[in-house]
């Protein structure tokens, strides 16, 4: 096994496969109840949904995490320890309830 300095992070370690697919999967289960709740209450086009929400779905998850992640390595070089987790952004069902029916 590779000796690991202080200030260089592991990038993989255990649990981590569980993490990924346990926010993927909560990810695409949330994405699809944004897709169905646009088109079916809002009456949102096929289009605006295809064109519009999902890239900026995507694209607010992808910059959402990356600052995520440079904050905790930034805090892992000021601390000299990589012992920290990134708590990973996703999109929130919560927030599109009351988006649809208030």
């Amino acid at each position: 096994m590779a000796t690991v300095t202080p200030w260089s992070p592991r990038w993989l370690l255990r649990g981590d496969i569980d993490g990924f697919l346990g926010l993927g999967l909560d990810s695409l289960i949330t994405i699809l109840m944004a897709i169905g709740l646009c088109r079916g209450v809002l009456g949102f086009s096929e289009e605006l949904i295809a064109r519009t929400i999902l890239p900026a779905i995507g694209a607010s998850i992808l910059v959402g995490n990356t600052a995520y992640a440079l904050q905790v390595w930034w805090l892992g070089r000021q601390e000299g320890s990589y012992h920290r987790t990134a708590c990973p952004m996703g999109s929130t069902p919560s927030a599109y309830w009351p988006m649809c029916f208030w």
